[in-house]
């Protein structure tokens, strides 16, 4: 898998049909997702810390709190080999990142990730807008990678 493959949306199709096939276990703890994402997680994010949804984090480009994560967690759910995850990203504007992983007990196996500009805060809302903005051009990604 790679950038390209992300950005073109190679995988998504497939990967929310396993999600819309696939009851997910909601967790509200960034600590307690499956060790095999959060490896990949931390080798994707180099400025890895993502508040838990209760905590404090730095929603806007105004850095008052260098402590503080610029991510938060707005969902996590995960299934026996896939995972769904949404979070919140400070900065000019607040976004959310989307990102799903097809993974087994070693690796993830298949990854996508879009940047959108709604609160996607559970399996169902979330499945719904990447059904209805797949195709459209800048629907889901700005056709950059951003974490």
């Amino acid at each position: 898998m790679n950038a390209k493959e992300i950005v073109e949306n190679k995988y998504l199709t497939d990967l929310i049909a396993q999600l819309e096939n696939t009851e997910l276990t909601e967790e509200k703890d960034i600590n307690k997702i499956p060790m095999v994402v959060s490896n990949f997680l931390n080798a994707l994010l180099e400025d890895k810390p993502i508040a838990n949804p209760n905590e404090n984090w730095i929603p806007t480009d105004v850095i008052l709190d260098k402590k503080l994560p610029r991510r938060k967690l707005q969902y996590f759910g995960s299934g026996k080999n896939i995972a769904l995850m949404n979070y919140f990203k400070g900065g000019i504007g607040k976004s959310t990142i989307i990102l799903i992983f097809e993974f087994n007990d070693k690796k993830v196996t298949k990854f996508w990730c879009g940047s959108v500009l709604v609160d996607l805060n559970n399996k169902d809302t979330t499945l719904k807008y990447l059904k209805e903005n797949i195709n459209k051009e800048w629907g889901l990604n700005t056709n950059i990678l951003s974490y």
